[in-house]
């Protein structure tokens, strides 16, 4: 009797340490979600980043947020491996955000978006803002919002890899990244393809992969609020480009500094 209860707890113990080991994920309306998928894979990489609130109070500050904490290279070989021999190479990825109705996140209307616009890999296209989404009406938005929300109640509903609060390797099927996102990237109903695909050298080569990220508020404006930038080793991180009335005022106060230097040199020389 005293075997079969030390038995008993021994399997009572393992399980509640597999199911430490298995953390819940949480997702809420308005987190940004970066998706990894591949062309050829039969699994995908699903990473909640955070609220959008973290890029939209930096915005036009020239700041940088890492989220290199958010997933591991471990995720990656697990969700993206297959395609990539275990790298992110051939890997494609993008991150959105969405709300379906006002004050989810304060100041956003209802089916407001957050989408990536992928750059080019050349020299000159990865320093050059994409051509900016356009916006449309609280409903055509609405059908875009759908299925990013749709990822988003997947990922709650899977668990972390390896223990993970913030990253999930979630197998290809309904409400996945990849079957809902689509093999165009576009959600099946949005404008154009928000995903970056990643070259088959692009862990050995010499350029990082950037995409711009839009704000689209139904009826009204596509903000520009920076770009990500994911590195080779798969640090992913963003960047609020300032606004243009900062650059002109640095500009301008460092024109001015120069002018005065200038003006102080010759006064020296003159005395």
């Amino acid at each position: 009797m005293k075997k079969l209860s030390t038995l008993v707890l021994a399997g009572a113990g393992a399980m509640l340490m597999a199911q430490s080991a298995q953390a819940t994920l949480a997702y809420s309306n308005g987190d940004m979600l970066l998706g990894f998928r591949s062309a050829s894979g039969s699994s995908n990489l699903e990473v909640d980043l955070g609220s959008i609130t973290q890029i939209l109070n930096i915005a036009g500050t020239g700041q940088i947020l890492s989220f290199s904490s958010k997933f591991t290279s471990a995720d990656i070989t697990a969700g993206v491996g297959t395609a990539g021999s275990g790298t992110l190479n051939n890997a494609i990825w993008s991150v959105s955000a969405a709300v379906n109705l006002a004050g989810q996140v304060s100041g956003a209307a209802k089916n407001t978006l957050w989408l990536t616009s992928a750059r080019g890999i050349n020299s000159a296209d990865i320093n050059t803002q994409t051509t900016p989404w356009t916006t449309g009406s609280t409903t055509a938005q609405g059908n875009t919002v759908s299925p990013v929300l749709t990822i988003g109640g997947g990922f709650a509903a899977a668990s972390g890899n390896a223990g993970s609060s913030t990253a999930a390797v979630i197998a290809n099927g309904a409400n996945s990244y990849a079957d809902t996102i689509g093999a165009n990237g576009d959600f099946g109903t949005f404008q154009g393809n928000i995903e970056n695909t990643l070259g088959s050298t692009f862990v050995s080569g010499g350029s990082v992969a950037r995409s711009d990220y839009y704000s689209l508020t139904p009826n009204g404006a596509s903000t520009y609020l920076g770009y990500f930038e994911l590195s080779q080793a798969g640090a992913l991180s963003f960047v609020a480009v300032p606004e243009s009335g900062t650059f002109a005022a640095s500009i301008g106060a460092g024109l001015m500094a120069l002018a005065l230097m200038r003006a102080h040199r010759k006064s020296l020389a003159a005395s």
